[in-house]
């Protein structure tokens, strides 16, 4: 322990120091990421990303004063702006293709945000924050309409910067009212590839689409919110496979595809962050993980990791989806994750050779919005129903968004350049 309390960082410093007696001891790099995505936990909480900008200030100062307790000779903190080009493990095979990983921020991506100076996508003042001014969120393109919870019109909107997909649901109607989350419920459904391929039964409210959906966000109330994706889509191997059985310790499954399916299964997200490792004969330390398609509700102003935010002045609803969470693996050329040769990959054609996972151009982004009351009762859908209950292919407009070179960013000072300025100022 430091005298700030429990510190394995500390104790590595002193086993450090106490190697290399006499010799001066520079600590070249320190710091902690603030991405969304996480790629290791570490004991005391200062985890590889997951952390708010404030998190990261106090134990990148923290961290600092360590290293000086313990008799560095000094120490370069780690990094000094954030660098879009990085590359990490958990999201490696992900951002495809490579060479235009600079053109966007991956924000699942801890190597990106180490940057004491902020280098954030879009331009300052337009840039849609859950909690935030409200003139962004407006400027969003609006794309479908409809009745939802007791509203005649409910506009749907959605846009995009370097890092993010937004989307918003307002109403006039909705103004000055909270949402009854002790009664309702919202499930956002996405369909992001070939509207022939993916689920095409919602589950719960038991809807039937013609477009089917890779991914389904479960809004629940401010406490219980996630995005799930379709059982073949995902990236990630299941909690009870990674932690046991034939792929134990394995984070990353494949195929990862697209394929039709009518039975309402959407799986939820799991990463396997610690890998389970032997220390010694009969010593084995369980691997754990956390579930990335978790959707934190808050105002960014609060939590800069916030996803998303209801505000009850304006009757608007936000979200902000990392591209990454989505399974796109390059925005700046419409390109989402999928299989080379998807028949070979399936096992239909064991001749070929092997199909290899990289991106593939789509059109576009089609969405559904459902309001239900447990019971179910359906309580309003965007886009409208079919007389039979339905949605037919041609209720739904699609998304799609410009294409970049030059991506477009603003850029500011994160709490923990302050907090390390005012650490070594007072020495």
């Amino acid at each position: 322990s430091s005298s700030f309390g429990r510190s394995n960082y500390f104790g590595y410093l002193q086993d450090l120091r106490r190697a290399h007696r006499g010799i001066p001891l520079v600590i070249s790099e320190f710091g902690v990421p603030t991405s969304r995505g996480t790629a290791h936990t570490q004991p005391q909480g200062w985890g590889h990303g997951g952390l708010s900008e404030e998190e990261a200030a106090t134990i990148t100062a923290r961290m600092a004063a360590e290293i000086r307790e313990v008799g560095g000779a000094g120490a370069i903190v780690f990094a000094w702006m954030d660098e879009w080009f990085k590359r990490n493990w958990m999201t490696a095979d992900f951002e495809v293709p490579v060479e235009n990983g600079r053109r966007w921020q991956s924000m699942l991506n801890p190597e990106e945000h180490y940057g004491l100076l902020a280098l954030r996508p879009g331009r300052e003042g337009t840039v849609p924050l859950p909690g935030g001014a409200i003139a962004p969120w407006r400027a969003l393109a609006a794309l479908q309409s409809g009745r939802l919870l007791g509203a005649d019109s409910v506009t749907l909107r959605v846009g995009q910067d370097e890092g993010h997909v937004y989307v918003a649901l307002e109403s006039a109607a909705w103004k000055g009212r909270p949402l009854a989350w002790d009664s309702t419920r919202l499930q956002l459904a996405v369909d992001t590839f070939d509207p022939a391929l993916g689920q095409m039964v919602l589950p719960t409210s038991g809807l039937l689409s013609q477009a089917g959906f890779e991914f389904l966000i479960e809004l629940n109330g401010p406490d219980d919110a996630q995005l799930k994706v379709l059982p073949e889509y995902s990236p990630f191997q299941r909690e009870h496979v990674v932690m046991s059985g034939e792929y134990y310790g394995e984070i990353f499954r494949r195929p990862v595809l697209s394929v039709r399916r009518v039975d309402g299964v959407f799986d939820s997200l799991f990463a396997l962050t610690n890998r389970p490792r032997f220390v010694g004969p009969g010593r084995q330390v369980r691997g754990s993980g956390d579930n990335p398609g978790r959707l934190r509700y808050g105002r960014a102003a609060d939590h800069s990791l916030a996803d998303w935010w209801y505000d009850e002045e304006e009757g608007m609803l936000q979200l902000r989806l990392p591209w990454g969470l989505l399974n796109v693996g390059d925005p700046s050329s419409h390109r989402v994750l999928f299989e080379s040769d998807p028949e070979q990959a399936l096992g239909r054609r064991p001749e070929a050779p092997p199909s290899r996972l990289t991106s593939v151009v789509t059109d576009g982004f089609r969405f559904a919005v459902v309001a239900w009351r447990p019971g179910p009762d359906v309580l309003g859908t965007i886009p409208a129903l079919d007389a039979d209950g339905k949605w037919p292919l041609d209720r739904f407009r699609t998304w799609s968004w410009p294409t970049w070179e030059d991506p477009t960013w603003h850029e500011y000072l994160k709490p923990a350049y302050r907090s390390l300025q005012q650490l070594w100022s007072a020495r």
